[in-house]
């Protein structure tokens, strides 16, 4: 539950917020995408798609009539949208502009008959006055003159009545316009040309107030594409079938289809490199670990066996030794000897008073606590003095201290008098 929750407020904050006013949209007489009928009433595969995905997402629009230039319409401010134009550079700097929806390829008409040789050098040419279409006549015929028309049926209409040698329009009009001939053109035998690797793709244009809002139409139309109502609207307002509109979407999804297979592979082969790098390094650390480990291992060993060597080297010492740590006592085979007691029953400073000196134990003690930061010894006149741990005393003598080597040769409780 808390997770549809979050997921419809990300919806709602991330959805575009309705428009502060009715978008307007431009159109112009451009069939079979917008048609503008005797008595003004309009139509088309455009004008139906966008009014449709307007409506599902409640976006008021009203439909703005212009026959001029689409850049002009933009450059007065008469249009905030205009449902389908060709994307240029300079547009893009200026304008909000969708990816395609609609693709175009190009013709070149001519009146059959008419002699053509010198067309390419001298013209003329007919073409609409959108600036992609004079760009791309610029292209195809550099040195030829062109005459430039108000609209598409002006331009096939000039092919007709000969006042242009070739007309160049798009595939989607001349479909349209060969099933109902416009004036001038009924009998005239026309001979179209396909201008080969020409398409260009159209998508909505906008002003970048209302870019957001062209983003979610054009969203939109993907998904009446895939309903079947774009189709459907084909089906009224071109002679392009349904069966080829699904392919061109289908086409459209396999290039979506490989660009994320592309972007996956590049993706893997870099996930794959930093793995690859990552396991080289975990190697390395395993084999630097695997060297300490070896060299603290040996360093062990032989810390180990030093320690054993000393312990042996102590322990058969011909005298005595003790080694005092704290309140714990560790002595040689000797001192056991010497004593008659096991070394376990030495093993801490109140076994040894006890054991060793009797009933003056505690006297002995406290002296030795007086002296315990140096080395002192008593002898047998009662008499004490210091001496460094290096000191070698008579072997008849007997000493004590703190954290130091004593040596005993003989053991006599008599003869300590302090």
């Amino acid at each position: 539950m808390a997770l549809g929750l979050a997921c419809s407020a990300a919806f709602l904050l991330l959805r575009p917020s309705p428009p502060a006013r009715t978008v307007r949209v431009g159109i112009d007489h451009a069939p079979p995408y917008q048609v503008i009928g005797e008595n003004g009433e309009i139509g088309g595969l455009t004008v139906e798609m966008v009014q449709e995905a307007a409506r599902r997402h409640n976006i008021p629009i009203v439909w703005v009539h212009w026959e001029k230039s689409i850049d002009q319409a933009f450059n007065e401010g008469l249009v905030d949208l205009w449902p389908a134009g060709s994307i240029t550079p300079e547009r893009q700097q200026r304008l909000h502009i969708t990816e395609p929806w609609l693709y175009n390829s190009y013709y070149i008409v001519s009146a059959k008959g008419r002699d053509k040789a010198t067309a390419a050098t001298l013209g003329p040419i007919g073409h609409t006055r959108q600036v992609k279409h004079a760009s791309m006549v610029k292209d195809l015929f550099p040195n030829a003159a062109t005459v430039v028309k108000s609209a598409r049926t002006a331009v096939l209409q000039s092919v007709c009545t000969h006042e242009v040698i070739y007309g160049f329009l798009e595939s989607r009009y001349l479909d349209s316009a060969l099933l109902e001939r416009p004036v001038g053109c009924e009998s005239t035998d026309l001979e179209i040309n396909l201008v080969p690797n020409l398409t260009r793709g159209l998508g909505m244009l906008a002003t970048r107030e209302f870019g957001s809002i062209a983003d979610v139409l054009r969203s939109e139309i993907n998904t009446l594409a895939a309903d079947g109502s774009m189709a459907r609207s084909l089906d009224r307002w071109s002679p392009l079938s349904t069966t080829e509109t699904k392919a061109l979407f289908a086409l459209k999804d396999a290039e979506q289809r490989a660009a994320f297979l592309r972007w996956s592979t590049g993706l893997g082969v870099v996930f794959i490199a930093i793995l690859l790098w990552l396991i080289r390094r975990a190697r390395r650390a395993q084999r630097l670990s695997e060297q300490a480990h070896a060299l603290a291992t040996a360093a062990g060993e032989r810390l180990f066996e030093e320690r054993q060597r000393l312990r042996r080297m102590v322990e058969d010492l011909p005298a005595g030794a003790a080694f005092i740590s704290g309140d714990q006592i560790t002595v040689n085979r000797r001192v056991e000897e010497i004593t008659g007691y096991d070394r376990s029953e030495l093993a801490t400073a109140d076994a040894w008073f006890q054991r060793l000196y009797g009933d003056k134990a505690d006297v002995i003690r406290v002296d030795w606590a007086r002296y315990n930061n140096t080395a002192i010894y008593a002898y047998a006149d009662g008499h004490a003095r210091s001496a460094s741990l290096a000191t070698t005393l008579n072997p008849d003598k007997y000493q004590y201290g703190n954290r130091f080597y004593p040596t005993f040769a003989s053991y006599n409780p008599a003869v300590c008098t302090n």
